[in-house]
Formats: C-alpha cells, structure tokens, sequence
C-alpha cells in the first residue's frame, strides 16, 4: 500500500487506537519472541501475502481476498464507529467519514492491496529427547500495513 492509502493510514490509526487501550495488534510481527521465551523450540515462520478483495488471478486467493474484504468491513464498525477511534478524539462525524473513505477504498478493486499474514509453529521440547518433538503451538496474525 502506498503511504497516503486510506487503507494505510486506517491501519496505522487502528494500532494507534488499540495502543491506548493497551493492545498490540501487529504481534504476529514479534511472537518469536514470546515462542523463545515460552521455551519453545523448533520455531518457524510462514509469510503468505494475502489480498485484500477479489482481484487475485488464482481462485482460492480471490475468495480469501473477498473474506478478508468482508472482515475488513466488519472491522470499521467495531474500531472506527466504535470506541478505539473515539479514544483518538475523533468526533462522531470524523468517524463517519473515515468509515465512508474505508469503504470507497475496500470497494475499489482496481487498487491490487495486499498484507502479510504470519504462520507461526513451533515445538515443546521433551525431556530427554532431542528437538523431535511433536508440535504444540501455532499462531496465525495479520501484518496489514506491509507495503
């Protein structure tokens, strides 16, 4: 996405709003982390880009582009109308034309936008085995704002 997408500036206004309330929506980004610090081992990481609408060539790619459309939509209800922008000062008219630019943008196909999604897997070591151990944990977090 370019710098001044409204889509961008959406994302980057949301993690704003969700810090106040002592949230970190771009943890996919860091789990290694906490995967480290939880002991784990084996930890892996799988980055698939994913669009944002129907305008991917492959068929499965245009479906997971319309639900994360779809999610998207959903989402303006609950951080732009709701109370994460109202924690930013945004007056409830602010708020209803940022509501309507998101949606002009997520019903623009012509714009190709895309974001990260990051997979993340990793084993629990056993006792007196080498690191062959069975899987247990697994995270899967979105990274919208990649370019």
């Amino acid at each position: 996405m370019q710098e001044d997408d409204t889509m961008r500036l959406y994302y980057q206004t949301c993690f704003d709003a969700m810090a106040k309330f002592g949230m970190d929506i771009a943890k996919g980004v860091t789990v290694r982390e906490n995967l480290e610090r939880a002991g784990f081992v084996n930890i892996g990481c799988v980055v698939k880009k994913v669009p944002m609408g129907p305008w991917a060539r492959d068929r499965t790619l245009r479906l997971v582009g319309q639900y994360a459309k779809l999610a998207a939509l959903e989402g303006v209800k609950l951080t732009v109308l709701g109370k994460p922008f109202a924690a930013m000062g945004y007056s409830e008219t602010e708020r209803e034309i940022w509501a309507a630019k998101i949606r002009q943008a997520l019903n623009n196909d012509s714009i190709h936008r895309y974001y990260n999604y990051y997979f993340w897997f990793a084993q629990r070591p056993e006792e007196g085995r080498s690191h062959q151990a069975t899987p247990t944990a697994s995270v899967a977090a979105p990274d919208p704002v990649e370019p």
